[in-house]
């Protein structure tokens, strides 16, 4: 099919975006109570190591949730806090943990590189409710109570986006390179099935994701001797797309996944000069086009999860609305709740008027319409699809797509 390729300009205004509201003085409560006069949200993400470059759109999404929020008068009158706290080591996960709940938070947005498993049982245990903005980190199943939820799509949500170019480019064969975890194999797989199905011969090559080097992949990706490459990687995005080039490999033939949706994917790789990735394309999730705008002033165009982490913020003070309590013990069971009610609205503004006047809501925000599953994962994604030209990270299309199946 056809496609446009409106630039989706790269905004060299790298900004701060100061919290809305800061932490409130006095004492703070004992750890595993809840605070129940404003709301508190904590936010922690990626910020150490290959995953670093993911962190800063998640916490710039947080806090632009946060100001808009409080900008409409905040969550039963009151302005909602953000506490942001620094990313932590496996080591530090529970000490960091304890500083957010110390700090008095209801819900927290993200979790730590290291330790994310016992953060997210440190969490649950303390009954504060939780959203993942990311698959980064394994999102285990409900498992106690309506804790923790996610707005992020799996990997595989990506296949309908990666295998629509690689349709427009008329691919007769594809090799997909995909780390060998549960995520990257049923990304694998979602890509394959979607490929044979409309006559495309593929194969596979699976590798260890946390491997110091991929030169060894790249030989693997080149005998196969299929024309075009689909890269489904994570944090080792740019490591195996270097490879990948190095062993000979055409920018031009590779189709990537959300571990590449990044503008400085042309520096981590250390290629010569900017037109080096030309048609290059990638696909994961974003939000839509103005919204990405808006965090592209403070992250250099880094998209990846802002959206997502932006609506994790919007539903959780949305559900203490419907709840009409800021007690995570109370509005946790409302958290599917206000993306499946019969009024569809975008905004805070808009779904808060609407539960004040006693109406259910399905928020759908600038990570689309999530509707959350009885496993509080979104059953719809919004996935943009972009190339590179010249140096730069230009759009080609967003599109709503269903998620079938679950994490």
């Amino acid at each position: 099919m056809a496609m446009s390729r409106r630039w989706l300009a790269l905004l060299v205004g790298v900004g701060v975006i100061a919290t809305a509201a800061t932490a409130c003085s006095g004492p703070s409560r004992s750890v595993g109570t809840a605070s129940t006069d404003r709301l508190v949200i904590g936010q922690i993400g990626p910020g150490l190591g290959r995953l670093a470059w993911m962190g800063r759109p998640q916490e710039v999404g947080a806090r632009l949730a946060v100001q808009d929020i409080n900008s409409e008068g905040g969550v039963l009158g009151k302005p909602v806090v953000l506490n942001a706290v620094h990313d932590a080591t496996a080591g530090r996960a529970t000490a960091t943990g304890n500083e957010l709940l110390r700090a008095n938070v209801d819900a927290v947005i993200g979790a730590p590189t290291g330790g994310s498993n016992s953060f997210d049982e440190q969490m649950a245990n303390s009954h504060v409710v939780q959203c993942l903005p990311s698959r980064s980190w394994p999102y285990a199943t409900v498992s106690t109570g309506s804790t923790i939820f996610t707005t992020a799509p799996p990997d595989s949500a990506s296949a309908p986006a990666i295998v629509s170019e690689l349709l427009t480019k008329k691919a007769k064969t594809a090799v997909i390179a995909a780390p060998n975890t549960a995520q990257g194999r049923k990304a694998a797989k979602a890509v394959v099935a979607r490929l044979r199905g409309n006559g495309v011969q593929t194969a596979t090559v699976t590798y260890d994701p946390s491997a110091t080097s991929f030169g060894s992949v790249a030989n693997q990706v080149l005998a196969a001797k299929s024309e075009d490459v689909v890269e489904l990687p994570g944090a080792e995005g740019p490591a195996l797309t270097g490879a990948l080039i190095d062993a000979g490999v055409a920018p031009a033939a590779i189709v990537g996944g959300p571990g590449m949706l990044t503008p400085s994917l042309q520096q981590t790789v250390h290629t010569a000069k900017p037109s080096s990735l030309d048609n290059l394309y990638v696909a994961g999730p974003a939000g839509d086009a103005a919204f990405d705008a808006r965090v592209g002033l403070a992250t250099g165009n880094d998209l990846l999860d802002a959206a997502q982490s932006y609506d994790c913020a919007i539903i959780i003070a949305l559900a203490a609305e419907e709840a009409k309590s800021a007690d995570p013990g109370t509005f946790a069971s409302h958290i599917r709740d206000v993306t499946t009610g019969a009024n569809r609205c975008s905004t805070f503004a808009l779904c808060a008027a609407l539960l004040r006047q006693g109406k259910s809501v399905a928020y759908a925000g600038h990570a689309g319409p999530l509707r959350l599953n009885a496993r509080n994962e979104p059953t719809s994604a919004r996935e943009i699809l972009g190339y590179f030209d010249n140096g730069y990270l230009a759009q080609a299309q967003y599109r709503d797509y269903p998620i079938s199946g679950s994490s």
